[in-house]
């Protein structure tokens, strides 16, 4: 298995309706590349890895763990194994 891959071969899966990603993973972490409709919602969730990421465009209203906030283009998060989040 390559360390090396590129966006546009990693196939598409609709995780939720609405919600379209291409991962990579690896054993302790995943990045994702997420795209949402306007106006869905993605259910709380947790797994066991480790997840961070960037929104390219749009804003959203994101929750991990305890915490809330509202983001726009730029803003970057790190989940860590097990919090429980959503979009």
């Amino acid at each position: 298995m390559s360390a090396f891959d590129h966006l546009d071969e990693i196939p598409p899966l609709q995780i939720w309706p609405g919600v379209v990603g291409r991962s990579v993973t690896s054993e302790l972490a995943t990045f994702s590349y997420l795209e949402l409709e306007p106006d869905v919602h993605v259910p709380e969730h947790q797994h066991v890895n480790e997840q961070v990421g960037v929104l390219i465009r749009g804003a959203v209203r994101f929750r991990i763990g305890e915490e809330e906030q509202d983001l726009e283009s730029g803003a970057t998060w790190c989940i860590r194994a097990d919090v429980p989040h959503q979009v």
